[in-house]
């Protein structure tokens, strides 16, 4: 029996399916991750801060987030959506805040080229007061579009 035959169409059938998924339609950001900015809290002006790391607690693997030899302004703060809640460990040499988000998740379906991602909606922000003074939420609804969603102000003395 020869298997040349069939072995060549399933072949181009697998190209023709594997084309017909390509995802170059979309277009959108395929991430709904909140994004957080410094802010001094006299005068709401934005900070670029150094010295400053911020990592996931109990996030498998390398979970830092932010390095403290590079002056940042914002950073991303991932959430995961099978569970309640994200806590994040904000530290300055000795010294560190525990930040924990807790939000509502549900799975999104962005379209046939973008596929699924999660939303999120935050419902409460519970924070240490050593290195942070307060935090707002601009936007509870987290989404693929790529907007500061929270201010984190913090103690500048």
């Amino acid at each position: 029996m020869n298997l040349a035959l069939p072995l060549s169409a399933l072949a181009g059938v697998a190209a023709i399916v594997l084309a017909a998924c390509s995802n170059e339609g979309c277009q959108n950001n395929r991430n709904s991750i909140p994004m957080a900015g410094f802010y001094a809290l006299e005068g709401e002006q934005q900070l670029s801060v150094s010295g400053l790391a911020i990592y996931g607690l109990g996030s498998p693997g390398d979970s830092l987030l932010l390095d403290t030899t590079r002056a940042n302004h914002q950073v991303y703060l991932p959430l995961r959506g099978e569970v309640p809640s994200t806590s994040f460990v904000f530290s300055a040499g000795q010294i560190s805040d525990t930040v924990t988000l807790t939000y509502n998740s549900w799975p999104y379906f962005d379209g046939e080229d973008c596929g699924a991602m999660w939303r999120y909606e935050l419902t409460r922000i519970d924070y240490q007061r050593t290195l942070i003074d307060s935090i707002l939420i601009t936007d509870s609804l987290i989404t693929n579009i790529e907007r500061e969603r929270l201010m984190i102000f913090l103690k500048t003395e």
